[in-house]
């Protein structure tokens, strides 16, 4: 009786850790998140960083639909900048049987852009 016991505690926690879980995704982004071309120029301000979460049920969004753009966004609004340069992006993701709840973090170095400010 006591192996059945144990037997069936160790199944009840493989198949709860089998359901439940956790991933991380650190990714890069494009060098900038504006273009910036050879006629412009900018002006570093300094480091910034935004998140942004994001909920799915039965893989329907519910709340925030692009959670990088979103947090690409508060970064901006946070620093004051125009755009984002050396941008990395690292995505979280947790899972709860029916329900995924995910992070996206960025950080960057954030620029003020002075468009045909180049000088030759």
């Amino acid at each position: 009786m006591e192996k059945t016991v144990v037997k069936l505690v160790a199944l009840v926690l493989i198949a709860t850790v089998g359901l439940l879980g956790c991933m991380a995704m650190p990714a890069g982004l494009t060098g900038s998140t504006h273009p910036i071309t050879a006629n412009d120029s900018y002006t570093e301000i300094g480091p910034a960083s935004g998140s942004a979460w994001g909920v799915n049920i039965l893989g329907i969004p519910v709340g925030e639909l692009s959670p990088a753009k979103k947090a690409v966004e508060r970064a901006l609004t946070s620093s004051g900048g125009d755009a984002l340069i050396n941008t990395t992006m690292e995505s979280r993701m947790f899972f709860l049987w029916f329900v995924t709840i995910y992070q996206t973090k960025v950080n960057g170095t954030a620029v003020k852009i002075q468009k045909g400010g180049a000088r030759r």
